[in-house]
């Protein structure tokens, strides 16, 4: 699955202002890697230090990033023996795989073990299929169906205009203009079974992944009519842990480093009293007139990932359908808008966040009652009702 790419705001505050004289300020930013931005801001020893660190962090984003992409094959000249796009075109064969994907891999499975089968790298086809109608939606032009986001009703366009860069709409019989990030077009019946017919005739049964190890080599080999490997759901938290263990081992004490802003990892805030950052969480029900967050946590020594309904998504029958896939059932669920998690393993967190996204409230609580302490973990949901539940051990969570 590929995560929504904005769920949360993180204050910085001048994060620099209280560096002390003989520290190197530094930052990295980058587009190239997993489709998301790459941010990092830091405090290190010396200019080489500072210039040591960027190179690795760049070189641990592009390792995983080629290796995870199930969409284009390894690049020319590529050091790499395969990458999952390779893979899903060798279907039935047994392949020899770089230790880095073997791990990422074998976690992978160890997550949908400790899910029940709710985070599924196998299920790529169906993740396909309904981004396919996510990306592929009709405009918003004179006379569509739309929704009005986030109340529950709807008209067709009367006219639309654009007020200085604003695009805005006017729906008929309510004489009021919205902005257009707060319609959504209906997806059309058809278009929209079409979908579910597709999806129920992948068989998943025979879905098969066999991981070895022989004399210090790896492999893998993927079986099954329609299977397709996606480590959308994973990769880039994987990759951002990996940064991260690798900050705290130079050490690098004071950052923040930022994937997407769905997947971040902090160290201490230099600017604020015991080092703490305050994460707000965007408001997954956010209007040009409501409020843009709906409650903040104060972390340090931390990674927090998101997963949320509010960024890929169509309207149908009143509900969002995203890009977060039950395995279970094959679509979409709408339990809840957003669920942020708090712990140690960036990784952990986003193939879980995915996970739990699409359990029953039921079976959301049993699993954190069996895992919660022992994993160490903590979580906020807001949910498709609009109430917040939140999950906590030990961080401080606010609402608005």
């Amino acid at each position: 699955m590929k995560k929504i790419m904005v769920v949360m705001v993180l204050t910085l505050s001048s994060f620099f202002l209280f560096a002390c004289q003989k520290s190197v300020q530094f930052s990295y930013s980058s587009f190239d890697y997993m489709d998301t931005y790459v941010a990092l801001n830091g405090i290190a020893e010396s200019d080489q230090q500072a210039e040591e660190v960027i190179a690795e962090v760049e070189r641990i984003y592009a390792l995983y990033h080629e290796l995870s992409t199930g969409y284009e094959p390894l690049s020319e000249g590529s050091e790499y023996l395969e990458n999952i796009y390779t893979i899903n075109q060798k279907v039935g064969q047994t392949l020899e795989i770089d230790q880095a994907l073997f791990d990422m891999i074998v976690f992978a499975e160890d997550i949908k073990a400790l899910t029940n089968g709710y985070f599924d790298i196998s299920i790529g086809k169906i993740v396909d299929r309904w981004k396919s109608i996510i990306l592929d939606q009709d405009p918003i032009e004179i006379g569509s169906k739309v929704w009005i986001l986030p109340k529950k009703m709807y008209g067709t366009v009367e006219s639309s205009s654009m007020n200085g860069t604003r695009e805005v709409i006017k729906v008929v019989g309510d004489e009021i203009e919205y902005h257009i990030s707060e319609l959504a077009r209906e997806m059309d019946e058809t278009r929209f079974n079409q979908v579910i017919s597709q999806v129920a005739l992948i068989n998943t049964d025979d879905f098969l992944i066999t991981l070895t190890e022989e004399a210090g080599k790896y492999y893998v080999r993927i079986d099954g009519v329609h299977i397709k490997l996606d480590l959308g759901a994973i990769a880039k938290g994987y990759a951002t842990q990996k940064v991260y263990e690798y900050l705290k081992s130079v050490p690098i004490i004071d950052f923040s480093l930022s994937a997407g802003s769905s997947s971040i990892a902090l160290g201490q805030n230099p600017n604020r009293e015991g080092g703490i950052y305050i994460v707000a969480l965007t408001n997954p029900l956010k209007t040009m007139n409501t409020a843009q967050t709906y409650g903040k946590v104060y972390v340090k020594d931390t990674t927090v990932t998101t997963s949320a309904n509010y960024e890929q998504f169509f309207m149908y029958e009143g509900l969002r359908y995203h890009h977060i896939i039950s395995p279970k059932t094959k679509r979409p669920m709408q339990y809840y808008h957003s669920i942020t998690m708090i712990g140690q393993d960036a990784g952990y967190l986003d193939a879980v966040a995915t996970a739990l996204y699409s359990m029953p409230e039921i079976e959301l609580i049993a699993w954190l009652s069996t895992y919660q302490n022992s994993e160490n973990i903590e979580l906020v949901r807001f949910n498709q009702d609009e109430t917040i539940t939140p999950h906590m051990i030990d961080t401080v969570f606010e609402e608005n």
